[in-house]
């Protein structure tokens, strides 16, 4: 088996998927870097909810970035209160982690 094609297995970020998921990567990307700017800094300058800014309702999104950074910080009463789906999406991601892990393992 090529080692390209095993690296590409293993579901790391290889560049070759970065730049095909050029989008994707610079979404995520600005995400985690504006979060932790405004976990750490206390400077915000996220992307304002569409959804939100064009109909003034809330959408089921909102804030769980906010909540997600307070769940870094462990603030579970403020994440809760930012968005409560926080501990659903946190649920299903230690989930997709812990089996991601075990069939690597396997």
């Amino acid at each position: 088996m090529p080692m390209e094609f095993r690296f590409a297995r293993m579901g790391s970020c290889s560049p070759r998927f970065l730049s095909e998921k050029l989008l994707l990567t610079t979404i995520v990307g600005y995400q985690l870097f504006s979060g932790l700017i405004l976990a750490f800094f206390s400077i915000d300058f996220m992307i304002p909810c569409l959804f939100k800014t064009v109909l003034h309702v809330e959408c089921w999104g909102c804030g769980l970035s906010r909540a997600a950074i307070d769940v870094v910080l462990l603030n579970w009463g403020e994440a809760y209160r930012r968005n409560p789906i926080i501990f659903l999406v946190l649920a299903i991601a230690i989930f997709s982690v812990k089996k991601s892990v075990k069939k690597r393992l396997n």
